[in-house]
């Protein structure tokens, strides 16, 4: 919750105290900065373009080794392996939670994800998958999957994913990307709509995609929406245990309130901005001006923050803040209505205030750090579109705000919120485990009921036979290796969680 005596008059000093000091800092490094360049006459800024150096010969070298070592994996073998080594199929089942009547729950739920995953359809995915009917796919789609069960299931994943020791490489899972894209649909569907982009009907899949390199969460939101108003929806509905902290999007992941809304939740905003050169900056007061970056803000004494309506509107931002984060109140819903059509609106107008102190900060926190720096910091942590100096039309991305007492609201707790033996797909050959067949036990890590928690960890030495010929129906067998390896590599190893890991 909100720390003891924080107030209106505090949350009011924060904003000053930050503003005034991006700003003075960007005044005063101006001199230095050799990517930022003020023209004296109209004061439009412009960055300077980042020329990328290439691959160096020691990464094309890595590139070839990895390429080496790791074999290709057909699709279904990629689910077949995750499933049988993370458990994520437990996660379906029927709406009554109790045990699947299904002969083979584990290949049926595994086939099912293939075809809804690939949009192919279960009629004619049956036309090529032997042993399996189009009404059978249906029904376990219909009846066995949710939501909120493929949501769970994504969760394991993200969670596994994220013990492995080769997703530290690519981030630490504290910022995220977030972006669209366009999916074909029929024109009978309540979210379908003709995109004026793409010249033809259908919905826009938003992502939210993480820096270790995996899907944390998706929306399918209807075409022509601005994107920004489900952005933050996306990080409060995540419930895995990768929790980021910074959010990247493109020019539609950002409005106002929506940077004011991110800040009081506890998330970082930075997207890449089209237009940028004619953001209008905004001053502490109508009194303050700067020697080499003063026309960046108009004309003296105007584009001025109404702290005073800040502080004013006090209560009902953090009422609107903490309804959020508890879920009483849809972020998008409430970015929805708070547009440009609520100018009359007092909260709405603070709500406006407060982003425009955000996005100052954010832009004059970028442009004050060299090019080398932002590149150290985001380029090579993992996201790429970050970084957007130069281009067609200049865009510029956000660096991360310097900010030790920004968050406002971030203490309240957030709700609970291929081998060519891989395409021997056939259903009806083997079992699986015994201890997971319809009509028996169920296995020691998991609880009745719709809902349920699975262990993190499986040990495939500990497993029995039994389970091994149940993924072999799958033509996979546990730890098989269908490729030699390298020369000079080692056996192959696969880390699971708490420290397992089998040869």
């Amino acid at each position: 919750m909100l720390g003891d005596g924080f107030d209106a008059q505090v949350f009011r000093r924060q904003l000053e105290d930050m503003l005034r000091g991006a700003a003075a800092a960007a005044d005063a490094g101006y001199p230095d900065n050799e990517g930022l360049v003020i023209d004296p006459e109209t004061g439009i800024p412009s960055l300077k373009p980042h020329r990328p150096e290439g691959l160096t010969p020691s990464a094309k070298r890595l590139e070839q080794e990895i390429k080496a070592r790791m074999p290709e994996r057909t699709l279904i073998g990629i689910l077949s392996r995750t499933a049988y080594w993370v458990q994520w199929w437990r996660r379906f089942g029927p709406a009554s939670g109790n045990e699947p009547k299904l002969a083979d729950p584990f290949g049926r739920y595994v086939l099912t994800t293939f075809v809804k995953g690939t949009n192919m359809g279960p009629y004619e995915a049956a036309r090529h998958i032997p042993g399996v009917s189009g009404h059978e796919l249906s029904y376990t789609a219909n009846r066995h999957f949710s939501i909120v069960l493929l949501n769970e299931a994504i969760a394991d994943l993200v969670n596994a994913h994220a013990r492995l020791d080769i997703s530290q490489a690519w981030g630490d899972g504290t910022a995220a990307a977030a972006d669209g894209t366009h999916m074909d649909t029929y024109l009978d569907n309540l979210l379908a709509e003709t995109s004026v982009r793409y010249g033809k009907p259908g919905g826009i899949a938003y992502h939210h995609i993480s820096d270790t390199y995996i899907a944390l969460f998706t929306h399918f939101i209807p075409c022509g929406v601005w994107e920004a108003v489900y952005i933050i929806e996306g990080l409060l509905k995540n419930t895995s245990e990768v929790q980021p902290t910074t959010v990247h999007a493109d020019t539609q992941g950002q409005s106002q309130p929506v940077f004011a809304l991110a800040h009081l939740l506890g998330f970082d905003l930075m997207p890449r901005i089209r237009n940028w050169k004619g953001m209008t900056f905004y001053r502490p007061s109508k009194q303050t001006e700067y020697v080499h970056i003063d026309a960046l803000f108009g004309e003296p004494g105007k584009n001025t923050i109404d702290f005073d309506l800040i502080e004013s509107q006090f209560r009902h931002l953090m009422r609107v803040a903490v309804s959020v984060r508890e879920g009483a109140i849809s972020s998008s819903t409430l970015l929805k209505r708070l547009r440009s059509g609520s100018k009359k609106n007092a909260t709405y107008a603070a709500f406006r205030e407060v982003g425009r102190v955000i996005r100052t900060v954010q832009l004059s926190v970028t442009w004050n750090l060299a090019v080398a720096e932002i590149i150290s910091v985001r380029y090579d942590h993992g996201l790429r579109r970050c970084v957007g100096h130069g281009g067609a039309g200049g865009e510029v991305a956000g660096a991360r705000q310097a900010r030790a007492s920004g968050r406002v609201v971030a203490g309240v707790d957030r709700p609970g919120a291929g081998a060519p033996d891989d395409r021997r797909l056939c259903p009806r050959i083997g079992r699986v485990p015994g201890d997971v067949r319809a009509g028996e036990r169920r296995p020691a890590d998991r609880e009745p009921g719709p809902h349920r928690r699975l262990c993190t960890g499986v040990d495939l030495k500990a497993e029995s036979s039994g389970c091994e010929c149940g993924l072999n129906r799958l033509g996979l067998g546990p730890g098989q290796r269908h490729h030699p390896a390298a020369p000079g590599a080692g056996p192959a190893v696969l880390r699971l969680p708490h420290g397992r890991r089998t040869a």
